[in-house]
């Protein structure tokens, strides 16, 4: 398959949420069932699938693009402390981080991002060869 086709899959179907997500929330759509959910509603729904669709890419490239992944990490973290700083300290209705505690955020967090990391980490380690299995990793050297 080629990559024009995912790609166009996964514009499309991000252009298709944008238009109803907009229509539920200021078009007043009420079949949507957008209207009164928040960004932690929102995050809730989209930090697991996000993080399975990034985990691939990120694996083929974070080596020759660190500083790409880097810059994009520091990003979402600044946009993240942000609305946190906003929703609890400036009472951001639209946020819902008000009335969250630790145990939500490690409950939203943990298992999106440690999950798949531990996943990645072991599917890394049984994919290299040990030095039982390299004859010559295996070898005595000569001093």
């Amino acid at each position: 398959m080629s990559m024009k086709r995912p790609r166009s899959i996964a514009f499309t179907s991000s252009v298709v949420l944008l238009v109803l997500a907009l229509g539920g929330y200021l078009g007043g759509w009420g079949w949507t069932g957008f209207r009164g959910n928040t960004l932690w509603d929102w995050l809730h729904l989209l930090v697991l699938p996000v993080t399975l669709a990034f985990l691939p890419l990120w694996l083929r490239t974070h080596e020759r693009d660190h500083t790409r992944w880097a810059i994009g990490a520091a990003c979402v973290l600044v946009a993240l402390a942000v609305v946190a700083v906003g929703g609890y300290g400036f009472g951001w209705v639209w946020t819902g981080f008000r009335g969250n505690t630790l145990w939500d955020w490690l409950e939203l967090l943990i298992v999106p991002f440690v999950l798949p990391a531990v996943l990645a980490y072991l599917t890394v380690e049984a994919s290299e060869p040990s030095a039982a299995e390299d004859p010559v990793a295996s070898r005595p050297t000569l001093t």
